[in-house]
């Protein structure tokens, strides 16, 4: 009888073959659900302006109120000091027009002043000798107060008028600055009144309110000045 070859078993696919990829064992209940609860609990994450929109507003309109607010502060203490000294100089300078002869600064009279009076204070010239008081005022205008220094004598009579400030309506309520109007207070005594007669103060056309004003704040030095005299 002839042999016949015996063909060795071929290894079969699947698990027990050599090389064969093992299959991923199932995962435990327990970590299928720890999977679930983190995913429950952890949100997917959003942009903060999306998530809460709110609150994203909140937070940037005080961050930029509070970079704004530390602006200005800090821009206001570098030009705060420039522009008090400029407004002293100003000031000087207007006394010294208003009070012909005054020299160097002038002292201020201490007291409670009644609006629109501000300060007021003695001038004095070069030999120190005293002549008159320069009195700031600040009355109610159109635009808000208007700045000005009176100069007055002891008697209450105006020597000058100068406006150092005001936001009066441009070419008409500004007219009451201009040397035009200012310059019929001078040399006026105490009473002088706002009219329309030979000796009074006449209005600026258009400009009633600006040109009262004015009259309110120099009617109030003279006033100021003469009591000072009366009561020193």
């Amino acid at each position: 009888m002839s042999e016949r070859k015996q063909e060795s078993p071929r290894p079969a696919s699947g698990a027990g073959a050599p090389g064969a990829e093992k299959p991923d064992p199932k995962p435990a209940l327990w970590a299928v659900l720890r999977d679930r609860i983190r995913r429950l609990w952890t949100p997917p994450k959003r942009p903060l302006a999306q998530a809460h929109p709110v609150l994203y507003m909140v937070i940037m309109l005080t961050s930029l109120t509070a970079a704004l607010a530390f602006l200005l502060g800090f821009v206001n203490g570098i030009t705060a000091p420039v522009i008090e000294r400029l407004r002293q100089e100003t000031l000087v300078a207007s006394i010294e027009e208003v009070l012909p002869g005054a020299e160097g600064e002038p002292e201020v009279v201490e007291g409670v002043w009644t609006s629109p009076v501000q300060t007021v204070r003695r001038a004095y010239d070069g030999a120190r000798n005293f002549i008159g008081y320069a009195v700031e005022v600040a009355p109610g205008g159109f635009g808000g107060p208007i700045t000005a220094v009176v100069g007055v004598t002891s008697g209450g009579t105006v020597t000058g008028v100068r406006v150092i400030d005001m936001k009066e309506t441009p070419n008409i309520g500004t007219k009451t600055q201009e040397p035009a109007f200012l310059d019929q207070f001078t040399g006026k005594e105490p009473g002088f009144v706002l009219g329309t007669g030979a000796d009074d103060i006449h209005a600026i056309s258009g400009a009633t309110v600006s040109s009262t004003a004015v009259y309110n704040g120099v009617a109030a030095a003279s006033a100021a000045a003469l009591t000072l005299a009366q009561n020193p």
